[in-house]
């Protein structure tokens, strides 16, 4: 069974950077009347294998909370979910495995549909077919639009969709963490959409990773591009390797021109850090929120990137920086008004089966959130 902590009645604003829990499980639950069956009936048939299931992508609208599990393996009944009193009922789209997804300022969730899945499943082959973006009026709770990405910017074979940051009313900016890693630009309006491969969206092979005191080295964590962040008062996007120590900057404008070289030669280094990281978002005050993964006391932090500071500084050096300790593995961000959410997930555990689904394990996957007195980049630069 699921451990609810907190339903999720109502956004009332607290104290700045007072950070706390309001979704807990130690297993994924689901609303099974809206899927049509029983949690008996969906384990015994393999449509749910409690152990495949984790929480990673979040994102809030209003009074109602997102988030995404994975279709890493079989048995995940749904992939992109609202939380409705501790369990998640799915969200009535056709998608084949989201990882991640963003919600613009008119309540229409961009959706990232990676296309492949179960390529983390020993047991069965790889499904493989086209990425999509799928765009979805929360308002409605319709489809409004579709963009099939073509297998020349999104390989159908090898391609790891993982996160998404808008850059305007049409456009976005999606990190490819499959193969080597790349970023992947789309003007929805035009229907254009293109690849950016550099040496900056791969993995620093070198990195290593000991979370909680395990010593992972640097073969279990590999991934290339991974969080990706727009910030609207330098009109920027950073991203950066899961196996990485650099956090990198390229302006909008050089990515949008559709061009390697254009974009190759903008790109620098926004800052160095002593620990890698997940996922990232922007506030609009130009303050970059992120985790500390091998981060002895599981931190996330927030960081200034206003339209002066000096590129290439040291970060996670300064206590002061600290939004909230004992966050295992912070994955993903969202806002809802000034108030940050982020979803935490003790990744390595699950990605290395060595998590505790027992009655007596602490909770696994949990929903935090705290008021940081700034809303989203989505409303622009707010300096």
């Amino acid at each position: 069974m699921w451990l609810h902590c907190l339903a999720l009645a109502h956004f009332a604003q607290a104290a700045p950077h007072r950070a706390w829990t309001i979704e807990s499980w130690r297993v994924v639950d689901y609303d099974w009347e809206a899927l049509n069956t029983t949690r008996a009936a969906a384990v015994a048939s393999g449509v749910f294998t409690p152990s495949h299931n984790a929480v990673t992508g979040i994102k809030v609208w209003r009074d109602r909370v997102f988030v995404t599990v994975p279709r890493w393996m079989t048995g995940v009944p749904s992939t992109l979910n609202q939380v409705v009193d501790g369990a998640l009922r799915p969200l009535p789209v056709n998608v084949s495995y989201v990882q991640s997804m963003e919600i613009d300022l008119e309540g229409r969730m961009w959706i990232v549909d990676v296309g492949r899945k179960y390529f983390h499943d020993d047991s069965v082959p790889t499904v493989n077919g086209p990425a999509r973006l799928v765009l979805f009026d929360l308002s409605t709770d319709s489809v409004v639009d579709i963009f099939e990405f073509p297998d020349s910017v999104v390989p159908y074979n090898s391609s790891f969709l993982n996160d998404i940051a808008l850059t305007g009313n049409e456009t976005a900016v999606i990190s490819d963490a499959g193969g080597d890693g790349a970023l992947v630009v789309l003007d929805l309006a035009a229907r254009t959409t293109f690849r950016f491969v550099d040496k900056s969206t791969s993995a620093e092979a070198d990195v290593t990773f000991v979370i909680g005191g395990v010593d992972y080295g640097n073969q279990t964590f590999t991934t290339p591009t991974d969080g990706i962040a727009y910030n609207p008062c330098d009109d920027h996007v950073y991203y950066c390797a899961l196996q990485g120590l650099t956090l990198f900057k390229v302006p909008r404008a050089a990515l949008f021109s559709f061009d390697v070289d254009t974009a190759a030669a903008s790109v620098s280094i926004a800052a160095r850090k002593t620990s890698p990281a997940d996922g990232m978002t922007f506030a609009a005050n130009g303050r970059l929120f992120t985790g500390g993964i091998t981060d002895p006391d599981d931190t996330v932090y927030f960081f200034d990137f206003g339209i002066s500071r000096r590129d290439n500084f040291p970060i996670y050096d300064d206590s002061n920086n600290v939004l909230a300790r004992r966050q295992w593995w912070a994955d993903t961000f969202a806002f809802n008004d000034t108030d940050l959410f982020w979803t935490t997930n003790h990744l390595d555990q699950f990605l290395t089966s060595t998590m505790d689904f027992g009655p007596a394990s602490s909770p696994n996957f949990e929903i935090h959130r705290a008021n940081v007195g700034s809303p989203s980049y989505l409303h622009g630069c707010s300096l």
